[in-house]
């Protein structure tokens, strides 16, 4: 389903999907003219950010929902300066500061024990990365042994709130941490120095060990293990950027699955071969997230060039299914 909130050239930088979005059909799009939402699964879309009164549209950079928001109402948007959280599912705002100089917030991540811990990780465009244990009352910037602190995407393991395991992708390379974001270490796996542009957790990571990590040039890379044994695909000959992946969920037969700016694609079974799921629409894609129903489905909310919004299942197995 496709659905277009504001002009053709609202840039969309980040999306976001309920974690019962199969239940409420909740998604957020995170743009250059504000913060949408749509409860309806993205058939249509309305501004979250006009309760703030202010009098030029506030660009939004990130968007980050709670793990129990269906519970606890609580999404975080980022902006070109600082965060705002809502408790009430992005009726009303809040502002939080990072500090002086404001930076540029480009992703937004929640512990997925949230409701006990409450910690918050936000990355940023030049500043590294802020970490709030209060539910974003109060940030520290924690970039001890980080190098590169252009930050593109950031994920925490679903044993966060245990094992303290979060990976970020940075301009130049990978970076991981054991302690909860405090501090970090490159991880020497890619063969020549790339934008890393996503990285995702497998759901069974607490006893598998396994990630992966998407560069801009189009190689994929694959961690496992507590040496961090690993794998590189090939750059991509055309060189397209990964811009989400979707972890391989092996029960439900549905295998690892990755957008980039131009298609949605799944490895094949025979090993690194990739199986093209998005129809040519001609509009580059920016960003990507995903949601599973009970039965393993996934479902992708994408946003391209065009300011459109594409939502619907992907049946890896057959054909895509996107509505409309």
């Amino acid at each position: 389903m496709r659905a277009q909130p504001a002009a053709v050239t609202d840039y969309i930088y980040d999306v976001a999907l309920s974690p019962r979005f199969a239940q409420d059909g909740t998604c957020f799009a995170a743009r250059a003219s504000g913060l949408y939402r749509s409860t309806d699964s993205g058939a249509s879309w309305q501004s979250c950010l006009d309760s703030l009164g202010t009098d030029a549209p506030l660009a939004a950079t990130a968007v980050g929902l709670s793990p129990a928001f269906a519970m606890d109402r609580t999404v975080f948007a980022g902006t070109n300066g600082g965060v705002f959280r809502s408790t009430d599912g992005g009726d009303s705002w809040q502002y939080l500061s990072l500090g002086a100089p404001p930076p540029v917030v480009t992703a937004l991540t929640l512990s997925p024990a949230f409701a006990t811990d409450g910690v918050v990780l936000a990355a940023t465009l030049d500043d590294g990365v802020y970490r709030s244990v209060n539910r974003g009352d109060g940030w520290l910037g924690w970039n001890f042994g980080l190098i590169d602190r252009h930050i593109h995407c950031l994920a925490v393991s679903p044993g966060f709130a245990q094992d303290g395991v979060a990976v970020i992708g940075t301009e130049h390379g990978l970076y991981t941490s054991g302690n909860g974001g405090r501090s970090w270490r490159e991880v020497d796996a890619l063969r020549a120095s790339a934008p890393v542009t996503a990285v995702a957790f497998a759901p069974d990571y607490v006893s598998s060990g396994a990630w992966w990590a998407g560069t801009g040039h189009g190689a994929l890379v694959e961690m496992r293990g507590a040496a961090m044994r690993h794998r590189e695909t090939p750059e991509r000959p055309d060189g397209e950027r990964i811009q989400w992946l979707a972890p391989p969920d092996p029960p439900h037969g549905r295998p690892l699955t990755a957008v980039l700016e131009s298609q949605v694609a799944a490895l094949g079974p025979s090993g690194w071969q990739w199986v093209s799921l998005w129809p040519d629409e001609g509009a580059s894609i920016t960003c990507a997230a995903h949601a599973l129903d009970g039965a393993g489905r996934l479902t992708l909310l994408v946003g391209t060039s065009d300011g459109g919004l594409w939502c619907g299942p992907v049946d890896t197995a057959n054909s895509p299914g996107w509505r409309g």
